[in-house]
């Protein structure tokens, strides 16, 4: 079984009697333990289409399943309850409380979900995964921004629930030398930890380390090619 499953699925907004079609008639499979890059022109649909993947929206039309489950049918609180768990996020503002140590912010998503129990030994595995540990007790203006986001990958995998981790535009505030860690450290996770990886990016470059392009425009996708992956890895 796929980890994850789309089959017609549409999004639509409205917005006063203005109608936009977001995604039309998507169908879409990924199997666990893929890395692959979602690909578009600004305005393509391309994150409306990670929104739905990581639960933070619903489709209007279609069937969305992840590990099986209808995610359509789902509740609030159990939508709630898959972001907690079985999704990680990776944003490219990198979304770290600067008051706070690295350790500390990884360890946010485990206080939140109630989980505190451990969560600093759990936060620095974490950290070492990205190889910051090092860094466990520095704030984040003491950090690079490679350094920075690669305390947002440590944050997204931190719950050893996660299987799915979703990355937008993870290298957009790098240069080319920070990019490529970020990028080794999620080939890291895709190769040792078999985590499902999915980037949403606008570069070729970065869609080249994945094993798989999936290219988006005007909502539909029209391009789905296996990549020759470079390895970022050392």
């Amino acid at each position: 079984m796929a980890l994850i499953e789309l089959r017609g699925v549409s999004k639509t907004y409205r917005l006063g009697p203005i109608r936009v079609d977001a995604l039309r008639g998507v169908d879409l499979s990924i199997e666990r333990g893929e890395m692959a890059a979602i690909m578009g022109p600004s305005g393509s649909g391309k994150s409306t289409l990670m929104n739905l993947l990581g639960c933070l929206d619903a489709p209007t039309e279609g069937d969305y399943r992840l590990d099986g489950e209808d995610v359509g049918a789902a509740s609030d609180d159990r939508l709630a309850e898959l972001r907690n768990g079985a999704i990680g996020f990776v944003f490219q503002s990198y979304n770290l409380l600067p008051r706070l140590t690295a350790a500390a912010n990884v360890a946010l998503p485990l206080l939140y979900g109630g989980g505190g129990r451990g969560a600093k030994e759990r936060a620095l595995a974490a950290l070492d995964a990205v190889g910051l540990r090092e860094r466990a007790n520095h704030h984040p203006p003491e950090l690079s921004g490679g350094e920075q986001q690669r305390v947002g990958i440590a944050r997204a995998l931190v719950k050893q629930s996660t299987t799915l981790l979703l990355a937008d535009e993870p290298t957009g505030n790098l240069d080319s030398r920070s990019s490529v860690e970020i990028i080794a450290a999620l080939q890291r996770l895709n190769v040792e930890r078999g985590m499902t990886v999915i980037i949403v990016t606008h570069e070729p470059d970065v869609a080249a380390f994945t094993k798989r392009a999936l290219t988006i425009r005007d909502g539909q996708l029209v391009g789905d090619e296996p990549v020759a992956q470079r390895t970022a890895l050392s």
